[in-house]
């Protein structure tokens, strides 16, 4: 990595919000916490062949996640250090609306890298640098992208939003690690990938219900006999080789040299004995999850991070009953935890509301609570340790990982399947590709492993799927859409009803869907102060008014359904977002805009750059409510000026002395007139 001339390390250390190019030797994570199960770790310096993103996880079930720079080609290595580094340690220079937190959780850093990774990979065959992507190199990669055959629309989105971000996160880089501003930033994407309909739908398919009562008759049975000792648990290792290999021998069969028997042996074996395999301590485990997902609602990382006095038996007094035993389960939040500065909290935070459920979860609980006498955590790891076939444990974390459970449900499904076919007991129902029920005998001889959960195309079922069906199975009965928001904690019915709708009928893009319930608000929040009486100022006054006039005609009275959202996407309204940062109200308008430096050669940005706010902008308008929070900040900067060094007090008078012009301006409007909706007010 070359270095500016006349650069020391001072520099940076007194510009630490500013993209900077770091030494070999510095620290890659120096603004990022570290887990504290790796504070005796050694620093991860800036040269080192791969960064471990998963000592920066404070979050116990997720995989390890290493950034490994010998996957980027030669010449990109040392780029994509600078890039990442800034990623990982400096706030975005510029921002959307859709861009909600400052610094990038490790996960997503992830995503990034790879996102980055597929564009160095491009350019390596194209022949250019960095400073090669010009507006029309630009387009060439974003139809790279869109002609990703193997890749969704979603895939696509999100690689060029990918790009978009390492951009915003490394402007004003010395020249020699310069690039230009990819031209989608701030855009919908439409002109490169095509349009996609917007819906407000969850796409995960909830389990058929015939596969979800066997399976759940299955957990169940298996952990009331692992609790009542009918269940005798055996383990994973394989030590039915031994007496395959005995038996073998008996048989006149010429076996490996040294241990073992060959596949065919062992199936010749097992046909023999009649043998059936044991259910072991993760099959329990995995019956535990399913339980507790299901009759919760849980998501898979709340369940997994359950701790062992989690649960509270309350027998309470009913009038219509003589007694009610209450299951209350308090667990973490993982989802949109974040912290002032809006960066996700990986540890998250506990539930305010408490998840109620019946006797069979407890019943879980206290499996879990056997299996794992001594740990903190219901779902800790079975085998412990820093070592793994003697070498250091890459992954952190104390408890199971998702990846793991996905395993574990195929496991007990075929031992389970196995089982009851051998005992003549219920099975668990699968389906093949065609949607043909397989029956048990079929499932033993063909070793089918998992169901296609509703004849559709995967072949595995995910732990997140048990949240989905039982929101779909609650929404679909007599008013259940508000048991549904009740039980999962939807503040939102239309969240409620995402989750509870059918797949086919696409995925809810999760920012769309918050910009357009966030726009609803603030829009109605303005909508009422108008209503008020509150003056509209500024330049784009007569558009703020005119599209708070159409969203009254609209929307008022109106509740936030999937099918109002769906409307107020297609209104047409002119775009208009409180900006609580600059103090005023954003009516956008991409031609007139000050915020992108390029819309001279750009005019299709559909988003402000709301950091980047600049006075006497075109798109500017107030309220009465902006006025008096800017009073209030005009008289904070004047009683700090008499403590601050001249220069400093000098600079807060002038920003005190712009702030009273834009009171004086709104009092001015106060006093006059509103004008005609078809014309602007002077800047």
């Amino acid at each position: 990595m070359s270095q500016p001339e006349n650069v020391s390390r001072d520099r940076w250390e007194l510009h630490p919000g500013v993209p900077v190019v770091p030494f070999a030797d510095d620290d890659a994570f120096v603004n990022r916490p570290r887990r504290s199960d790796c504070a005796s770790l050694p620093v991860t310096r800036v040269a080192e062949p791969e960064w471990p993103l998963h000592h920066l996880v404070h979050a116990d079930h997720t995989n390890s996640r290493k950034i490994r720079f010998d996957r980027f080609a030669p010449e990109f290595r040392d780029t994509a250090r600078v890039y990442l580094y800034n990623v990982l340690n400096t706030p975005p220079q510029r921002r959307t609306v859709n861009m909600k937190t400052t610094l990038p959780a490790p996960v997503t850093v992830y995503s990034l890298c790879n996102a980055l990774l597929h564009l160095t990979a491009w350019m390596s065959v194209q022949g250019l640098t960095f400073a090669d992507l010009t507006a029309e190199a630009w387009s060439a990669y974003a139809d790279e992208v869109a002609g990703e055959q193997s890749w969704g629309f979603a895939h696509k989105r999100a690689t060029l939003i990918a790009i978009g971000r390492v951009w915003s996160h490394n402007t004003d880089l010395p020249a020699s690690y310069y690039f230009s501003a990819p031209p989608w930033f701030g855009t919908d994407f439409g002109r490169w990938l095509g349009r996609q309909s917007l819906t407000l739908e969850n796409r995960t398919e909830p389990l058929t219900p015939d596969f979800v009562s066997d399976l759940m008759h299955a957990s169940q049975a298996l952990i009331s006999g692992y609790l009542d000792g009918t269940v005798t648990l055996g383990s994973r290792s394989r030590s039915w080789w031994v007496q395959a290999r005995a038996w073998a021998i008996d048989q006149g069969f010429t076996v490996p040299e040294k241990v073992g028997v060959t596949a065919a042996q062992g199936e010749a074996w097992k046909a023999a004995t009649d043998w059936v395999p044991r259910f072991d301590r993760g099959d329990v485990r995995a019956a535990c999850f399913i339980v507790i997902s299901y009759l919760t609602g849980m998501r898979p990382q709340e369940v997994l991070h359950l701790e062992r006095d989690c649960l509270s038996v309350a027998t309470d007094s009913d009038p219509l009953s003589s007694t009610v035993t209450r299951y209350r389960i308090r667990a973490r939040s993982f989802k949109n935890v974040r912290d002032s500065s809006g960066n996700s909290i990986g540890s998250g935070r506990e539930r305010k509301q408490p998840w109620v459920t019946i006797a069979p979860t407890a019943e879980a609980i206290e499996a879990l609570k056997t299996l794992n006498p001594e740990e903190r955590y219901l779902f800790a790891l079975l085998y412990k340790g820093n070592k793994v076939n003697g070498k250091d444990r890459q992954r952190r974390g104390d408890v199971v990982s998702v990846d793991i459970l996905s395993q574990s449900f195929e496991r007990l499904v075929t031992k389970w399947n196995k089982r009851a076919s051998h005992d003549n007991r219920r099975v668990i129902r699968l389906f093949t590709h065609t949607g043909a029920e397989v029956t048990a005998r079929n499932v033993v001889k063909t070793e089918l492993r998992i169901p296609e959960s509703d004849v559709k195309k995967s072949n595995t079922v995910s732990p997140s799927q048990f949240r989905r069906t039982l929101a779909w199975h609650i929404a679909n009965q007599p008013g259940g859409e508000v048991a549904l928001g009740v039980q999962y904690g939807h503040l939102k019915t239309v969240i409620s009803l995402g989750y509870a709708g059918r797949g086919e009928s696409g995925f809810p893009d999760e920012l769309e869907l918050d910009e357009l319930l966030a726009n609803w608000d603030q829009v109605e929040t303005m909508t009422r102060e108008v209503g008020q009486g509150s003056t509209i100022s500024g330049p784009a006054a007569p558009r703020v008014r005119e599209s708070l006039s159409q969203f009254t005609e609209l929307f008022e009275g109106k509740v936030q359904t999937e099918a109002e959202l769906k409307r107020l996407s297609g209104a047409g309204l002119h775009p208009i977002y409180n900006n609580p940062r600059a103090l005023n109200i954003c009516a956008y308008n991409s031609a007139l805009a000050l915020c992108h430096p390029d819309r001279q050669e750009d005019t299709d940005r559909l988003t402000p750059d709301l950091d980047n706010c600049q006075r006497g902008c075109p798109n500017i308008a107030m309220l009465d409510s902006h006025a008096g929070a800017k009073a209030a900040a005009r008289l904070d900067l004047i009683e700090e000026s008499q403590y601050l060094p001249l220069p400093l007090a000098e600079r807060s008078r002038t920003i005190a002395a712009n702030l009273q012009r834009d009171i004086d301006r709104h009092h001015t409007a106060q006093s006059s007139k509103p004008q005609a909706l078809s014309e602007e007010e002077p800047l």
